[in-house]
């Protein structure tokens, strides 16, 4: 056997570390990125229907069938999956995904919107029904326990409020984790809350699905904000694919093809004027039950 020389022999364990350091950060990388073909676009969000679905579902929501569509226009392929809502926007803003599903502005001020927003979101307050209770600004709400989501961004003051009141759990009880709207409307159904507060659609389309339609009735409604799919500061491609989509979904817009979309969706199909962004939207919460 033909030995080594002197040199070669002293070189190689310099060429071993490099190698060992060079593998580190594809080691540590997120596994979604690894190795992600450049055309797919991989975004995360929790469940939160109409908008966002289980991820394998036939219909996944408007914001993925809306999205999916706008981001094909330019040539790239969607690909969607659901996490909590905490651990998923940590997990875009690290980079770990290329972008976020159903986030405010306020949410991730850090990450690179679309100019066009996909829908507009409000907030309904949701009681049992036979409870007399009716929401009228938040002073109304010091009378209940009013049951919140982690890290979700409502409204700036009912933010505030939350914020301000989120250690005292005979005001304000916050949870996180899987199927954390479902697990709130456990807690109503058995008075350990007073007041759900959540977008009509998603609400409604929750209440249809447990059957809970005539236990369950909204209360009150207020203005929320404009949601979004969003990308990571962290990642490259960030405010590339910020600007692909806004491009494709002014397409969907433009063609009529947005509403088509929204319209297959009985429990957002009144909202659609909201996210068409006309300005007649009602107010009044019985047009939205």
């Amino acid at each position: 056997m033909k030995r080594e020389s002197t040199a070669a022999s002293k070189r190689r364990p310099f060429a071993l570390r490099s190698l060992v350091l060079s593998l580190v950060p594809v080691l540590f990388a997120p596994a979604f990125v690894l190795g992600e073909p450049k055309d797919e676009v991989v975004v995360v969000g929790d469940v939160w229907c109409p908008y966002n679905c289980e991820e394998t579902a036939i219909m996944p929501g408007i914001l993925i069938e809306a999205a999916r569509e706008a981001l094909a226009l330019q040539h790239k392929r969607l690909i969607y999956r659901t996490l909590p809502w905490s651990r998923a926007l940590e997990q875009a803003r690290l980079g770990a995904v290329h972008g976020i599903v159903g986030v405010y502005r306020s949410d991730a001020p850090d990450f690179h919107f679309p100019a066009t927003p996909l829908s507009e979101i409000r907030n309904g307050f949701f009681i049992l029904r036979g409870n007399r209770w009716l929401y009228n600004g938040l002073a109304s709400l010091e009378s209940v326990r009013l049951g919140a989501i982690q890290d979700y961004g409502y409204s700036q003051s009912i933010d505030r409020y939350i914020e301000r009141h989120r250690r005292d759990r005979s005001k304000v009880q916050v949870i996180s984790g899987d199927n954390a709207l479902q697990r709130n409307l456990q807690k109503l159904l058995r008075n350990r809350i007073d007041v759900v507060v959540e977008d009509p659609a998603v609400m409604n389309h929750l209440l249809a699905r447990e059957g809970l339609v005539d236990r369950v009735v909204m209360v009150g409604l207020e203005p929320g904000d404009s949601i979004y799919v969003a990308f990571s500061p962290s990642h490259p491609d960030g405010e590339l694919l910020a600007n692909e989509l806004d491009k494709g979904l002014k397409e969907l817009q433009n063609s009529g093809r947005l509403a088509q979309i929204i319209r297959r969706y009985p429990s957002a199909t009144r909202l659609e004027r909201s996210v068409l962004h006309s300005p007649d939207i009602p107010q009044e919460a019985s047009d939205l039950k």
